[in-house]
């Protein structure tokens, strides 16, 4: 996002610096997300492969958010993200669960090849206008490639001392994030 104007104009319950936790499957879910978002961040539920289950969690977070200011901040979104690796999950079964929940916040990360953010973040788009794509890299290549063909909301910039899942290894985070923005500017 350009500006942090526009960041807070999509996300309006959010105050700085903003804090997001990682969606983490198995661990991040609809009570975290929630607590998160509440407190001016954005919380992020961490999908694995099973859409059924992400589907009960973004029905908890509703049921948690119902008497809430964070219900009606965003109207046409639920104030919190999703996040999938996307190596591990069928695009189908989580477009769907998209187009029924909106959230805030789509982040996509590990892919088998980078082309896939591609058709992901086209396919979410679609299923849920008005999130955001949050797209994490490992690489300056990745990051460029992102930028171009799929024009995120938000870059996440994952070092490789950071851990997590992916095929591309990357720069540790300190030399990552300011050749990356040497790169896009």
């Amino acid at each position: 996002m350009s500006s942090s104007s526009s960041f807070q104009t999509r996300y309006p319950w959010t105050s700085r610096p903003l804090i997001a936790n990682a969606a983490m499957g198995g661990f991040a879910g609809a009570p975290l997300a929630t607590a998160v978002s509440q407190s001016g961040g954005i919380g992020f539920i961490g999908a694995v492969d099973d859409m059924e289950k992400l589907d009960q969690q973004l029905h908890s977070t509703k049921s948690l958010l119902q008497n809430t200011k964070l219900n009606s901040a965003s109207p046409s979104t639920l104030p919190i993200g999703v996040g999938f690796l996307v190596f591990a999950v069928a695009l189908e079964k989580a477009v769907a669960v998209m187009e029924k929940h909106r959230p805030a916040a789509i982040w996509l990360a590990c892919p088998r090849k980078t082309e896939d953010l591609d058709i992901w973040s086209k396919a979410m788009k679609t299923a849920s206008p008005d999130s955001r794509i949050w797209i994490q890299v490992a690489s300056v290549t990745m990051a460029m490639h992102v930028a171009s063909a799929c024009s995120p909301d938000v870059l996440i910039i994952q070092g490789s001392d950071a851990g997590g899942h992916g095929p591309y290894p990357g720069a540790w985070i300190v030399t990552l994030v300011p050749e990356t923005r040497d790169a896009l500017d």
